[in-house]
């Protein structure tokens, strides 16, 4: 749960995780969501707010990340980078929220979350952009059914992928193995 400035790794004070949400059934365009103090949160209430949120921005009532779309699709297609790079070096680098450039504030929080399975997709790896210090991102893969061992048995259960990728420099391996088993039990006996 940290951030890297100049250099330097710095703790974040809350588990804020972003969602991205495909606003219709287009396929072309994305958006997405943040949801704040996950830590604090029990699965259910994480649950509604993601439908709350992601209704909101398919309904057009309210989409954080509707002016810094607008802005960037009437960009020149050539600025587009630098005007993200810059973005980033204020809003992460500096540490300086600016509204006026149209994002919330830490936009893309602790860790990031894509559904690669509501376009149909098994499992994919997302990967960790340049323009946003997302240490952590996970791709939820397509629901299928397989064959799973069970008790020395062999049954047609659900099985969800995930996907994960991390940037080295805040979380070795033996870190992300103590984070995979863990989600892992989670997913298993969520309650």
């Amino acid at each position: 749960n940290s951030v890297i400035r100049f250099g330097r790794i710095y703790e974040r004070q809350d588990v804020d995780i972003f969602l991205q949400v495909a606003p219709d059934d287009s396929g072309e365009n994305l958006s997405g969501m943040i949801v704040r103090q996950c830590d604090q949160k029990s699965l259910g209430e994480i649950s509604e707010e993601i439908r709350a949120k992601a209704s909101s921005i398919k309904s057009g009532k309210k989409d954080d990340f509707a002016k810094v779309t607008k802005t960037l699709s009437m960009s020149p297609t050539f600025l587009i980078g630098w005007i993200l790079r810059m973005m980033k070096f204020i809003n992460y680098t500096l540490n300086i929220w600016l509204p006026m450039l149209g994002s919330p504030r830490d936009a893309f929080g602790s860790g990031m979350v894509t559904s690669l399975g509501m376009m149909g997709i098994q499992r994919g790896l997302a990967p960790l952009l340049p323009f946003y210090p997302c240490p952590i991102i996970v791709a939820v893969g397509k629901l299928e059914e397989k064959a799973v061992a069970v008790n020395g048995a062999v049954e047609v259960q659900e099985v969800l992928p995930l996907c994960i990728t991390f940037d080295h420099r805040l979380v070795d391996g033996v870190g992300a193995a103590k984070m995979f088993r863990a989600l892992s039990a989670y997913i298993a006996n969520p309650s």
